[in-house]
C-alpha cells in the first residue's frame, strides 16, 4: 500500500510528540532517513543543554514509503563536556572533570550486504 512520505512521517511524529519537550520537526525533510531533535538537559554538566537526534523509521524512505531492505541507523559523535563534582569538603563548592559522552547527531541510510548478495554482485 503506498502512502505519501509526508503523512508517514506525520503519523511517526505524532506519536513521539508527547514524549519529549523541544521536539522541532520539519515537514519538508526529504532525507532517507529521518530524524528529530530534542533537547537533553543535565545540570550535573556544562554544557548543560544539548541536541540530540532520534531516528523516526527502522528502514529508510525509498521512493515515498518506507523499505525495511535498508535500515535507518543513528550518527554518533563523541562530545566533551565538563561534569561538576562537588568538593568532600564544602558541597557548596564543585571541580570539573573531563566527561566523553557519545551523542547522536543525525542519521542516515545503510544497507546490509549480506555475503550470498555479494557473491551474486561479483
Amino acid at each position: 500500500m503506498y502512502r505519501p512520505v509526508y503523512l508517514f512521517l506525520w503519523e511517526k511524529i505524532n506519536r513521539k510528540k508527547p514524549t519529549y519537550q523541544g521536539l522541532t520537526c520539519y515537514m519538508n525533510n526529504v532525507s532517507l532517513s529521518p530524524c528529530i531533535f530534542r533537547t537533553v538537559e543535565d545540570t550535573e554538566m556544562y554544557p548543560s543543554k544539548y541536541e540530540e537526534a532520534e531516528c523516526l523509521c527502522d528502514g529508510c524512505i525509498i521512493n515515498g514509503v518506507e523499505n525495511r531492505t535498508y535500515n535507518s541507523v543513528p550518527v554518533k559523535q563523541t562530545r566533551l563536556f565538563l561534569k561538576k563534582v562537588p568538593c568532600p569538603s564544602d558541597p557548596k563548592k564543585y571541580s570539573l572533570e573531563y566527561k566523553l559522552v557519545s551523542v547522536t547527531v543525525a542519521c542516515t541510510c545503510f544497507f546490509v550486504c549480506s555475503a550470498l548478495h555479494y557473491v551474486q554482485m561479483v
